[in-house]
């Protein structure tokens, strides 16, 4: 992948594909970490023990999948509940947890006591970069069905449709390693080189580099400041231009 600065002052990547974070990235860090995972959370319990019509059903397959896995037939949904409040305090990426927050989630939105937002720069330069032809993916720890309902969701809700992806923790591992990279990599039939990975986490940028990407640290105003490391960085992604990556 080619990256240099043009006369315009602006960093030029050319690149076969373009993934991007949110928290800090295209979100502020508090408003996505916290929201999501604050609204699910103190509903998980009373949404196992005594569940809505609606959610019944999902939570009758939750309740049977997280007996499987901890191999008790036998716990009651309050057993059930704990090991699922466990789980989320634990961050643990597992099946049933993630179908009863993506649920909880997608009434919390549709509902409107859950709303996206994204930075001011994101709408605009996401079509900008669009346009160029790079196609534009989302890697995040939350499940993809949130990250969608995420933008979907927000005062921007055209962002949702810009996206040609999602990729999240439980389907393709954790983002401090880089085997997440390398898999993303084989999803998308790219050679990680051909790759761009953007991100306000050193621990991400750091693994996506070892496995062969470009990199772009995103240090934003206001937000908490990784340190880059040798990661070139950007503090709005106006000031980045992409192009497709010329093939050989």
């Amino acid at each position: 992948m080619r990256h240099v600065t043009g006369s315009n002052g602006r960093q030029l990547v050319a690149a076969a594909g373009v993934v991007l974070d949110i928290a800090g990235t295209m979100s502020p860090s508090a408003e996505f970490t916290r929201g999501p995972y604050s609204y699910a959370r103190t509903r998980l319990i009373n949404t196992v023990v005594r569940p809505e019509a609606e959610l019944r059903e999902v939570v009758a397959d939750v309740v049977a999948d997280v007996r499987r896995v901890v191999g008790r037939s036998e716990a009651d949904v309050h057993e059930v509940a704990q090991v699922l409040e466990r789980w989320s305090d634990e961050g643990r990426a597992v099946a049933p947890l993630s179908t009863l927050q993506n649920a909880i989630c997608r009434r919390g939105f549709v509902s409107g006591e859950l709303r996206g937002s994204v930075f001011p720069d994101v709408h605009g330069t996401l079509v900008r970069w669009q346009a160029a032809g790079v196609p534009l993916y989302v890697y995040s720890s939350w499940a993809a069905p949130v990250q969608q309902q995420w933008f979907s969701y927000s005062d921007e809700a055209g962002v949702a449709s810009l996206f040609s992806g999602h990729f999240d923790s439980r389907t393709t591992g954790v983002k401090t390693q880089p085997a997440a990279y390398t898999r993303i990599a084989g999803v998308l039939n790219s050679p990680p080189e051909n790759l761009v990975f953007l991100s306000a986490a050193r621990g991400a940028l750091d693994a996506a580099s070892t496995a062969g990407w470009s990199t772009v640290g995103v240090r934003r105003p206001g937000e908490a400041q990784d340190d880059l490391g040798d990661h070139p960085g950007v503090t709005s992604f106006d000031e980045l231009d992409l192009s497709v990556a010329p093939s050989y």
